[in-house]
């Protein structure tokens, strides 16, 4: 037996040697890429610059409407009488033709039509301070899946480093069993169990790779991009202050700062004014016009002409359509005030989930720490047993597979609390300018 002793601990120190240090990206850095290069984020910026668009359309009928038309015409120039028209002898009609020349600038000014243009530039201004409150939406969603991605990989990477844990304990108790066995001092059976053990090992750590593959496939999708910025993700800092507190304390946090809450607000105040502009339509519009004119059938002798004026227009029946533009312009109103108050409804619900979450998560995380750290104990105990020979390797398999059970429960539960921190910056409407 004492000639394996050299061989052990040369083993037992190769083992020991540390790992090359890999290189790592940070969580800030993920959300940094997600920011910049996420498809979603340029969908919903396009939503903004369209509805900025559509505000500029709004507003151009405060503004002086020109136009210009050039006319060439070939005509006969026949009198066609008409009742009431005294004439002499009229001409017989000839299809002799005449070269008749046009050209008109316009312009037509808006004076009034009761708030019509007014409500719907102001409508529209809102839609656009609803569509930026919306991208920033986008972001904290984005930004959300990220953070759980993230979270989520990190624990896939924190149980390959478990299941390295087991594989290596594994081994070295083959080692020991090899050792034994080949002294005479054990049964030939116990290598085969432990051999089988080390295989079963072998095997959660590659199931465990392939989990933290996975993950690293997910984080990747969810920054919106094709490869990661290279390595590890590192593990996040430390718990941040303030991450619980009184259910209405936070409420009241979340809705003064979530942007879905900002752009459901902006949506009912444009279509409130959308309504305004319904209403109008039960006035008339005034305008102005102002016309010049040059015309004639020589180029050389053209006549020009001059006029403005003022007009009114009012379309006071139309079957009804103004009066069930109203109706359906109030109804919506009436569907958006609705959901303003369930958002807050469902706002409050998440963020009492979040912290039954974490309250639950704080009080696992104490008593698998404890399970984990008398785990331990248990295999320092087996170890010494069946280095005595006075345990089995049955036992200590035991011990094993407990001290690899409550490991990963700490890893589950440590990262169940991650989880539910994350998605509470999600449901107070943080990190988003």
């Amino acid at each position: 037996m004492v000639s394996y002793l050299p061989y052990l601990l040369a083993l037992s120190l190769a083992s020991a040697a540390p790992p090359e240090p890999r290189a790592t990206f940070t969580l800030e850095q993920s959300l940094e890429v997600a920011r910049s290069r996420h498809p979603r984020l340029r969908s919903a910026a396009s939503v903004v610059e369209a509805s900025a668009a559509q505000q500029d359309v709004t507003f151009s009928p405060f503004l002086p409407q020109l136009g210009f038309t050039l006319g060439y015409q070939r005509t006969t120039g026949n009198v066609a009488p008409r009742p009431g028209q005294t004439f002499g002898a009229v001409p017989e009609p000839t299809f002799d033709g005449f070269n008749y020349y046009s050209a008109s600038l316009t312009m037509n000014q808006l004076i009034w039509d009761f708030g019509q243009t007014l409500h719907r530039w102001e409508a529209a201004q809102s839609t656009l301070g609803a569509a930026r409150a919306s991208l920033r939406a986008v972001r904290l969603e984005v930004e959300l899946g990220v953070r759980v991605a993230y979270v989520n990989a990190l624990a896939a990477k924190a149980l390959v480093v478990v299941a390295e844990e087991n594989l290596a304990s594994e081994q070295r108790h083959l080692k020991q069993v090899q050792a034994f066995v080949a002294a005479e001092a054990r049964p030939a059976v116990e290598l085969a169990k432990s051999r089988a053990l080390v295989a079963a090992a072998e095997a959660q750590l590659i199931a465990a790779r392939g989990g933290y593959d996975g993950a690293l496939s997910q984080l990747r999708l969810a920054m919106g991009v094709s490869a990661l910025p290279g390595g590890d993700p590192a593990d996040l800092p430390e718990k941040p202050a303030g991450d619980d507190g009184d259910l209405d304390a936070l409420l009241a946090k979340a809705v003064k700062a979530r942007p879905e809450l900002q752009a459901l607000a902006l949506q009912e105040e444009a279509q409130r004014l959308i309504t305004d502009a319904a209403r109008g339509a039960y006035w008339p519009t005034f305008g102005l016009t102002l016309a010049v004119t040059d015309a004639g059938t020589e180029l050389t002798k053209l006549g020009w002409n001059m006029s403005a004026g003022i007009g009114l227009t009012w379309n006071f029946y139309q079957g009804g359509l103004t009066a069930a533009q109203v109706r359906q312009a109030e109804a919506v109103l009436e569907g958006l005030a609705a959901n303003v108050e369930a958002a807050v409804h469902g706002i409050r619900a998440e963020i009492a989930q979040i912290l039954i979450d974490l309250r639950t998560a704080r009080g696992q995380l104490a008593a698998s720490e404890e399970a984990l750290a008398q785990a331990r104990e248990q295999v320092r105990l087996a170890e010494g047993r069946y280095a005595a020979r006075v345990g089995s390797v049955i036992e200590l398999a035991d011990a094993e597979t407990a001290r690899a059970n409550a490991a990963t429960n700490v890893v589950v539960v440590r990262f169940r609390m991650a989880l539910a921190r994350v998605r509470l910056i999600r449901a107070l409407g943080e990190g988003v300018p």
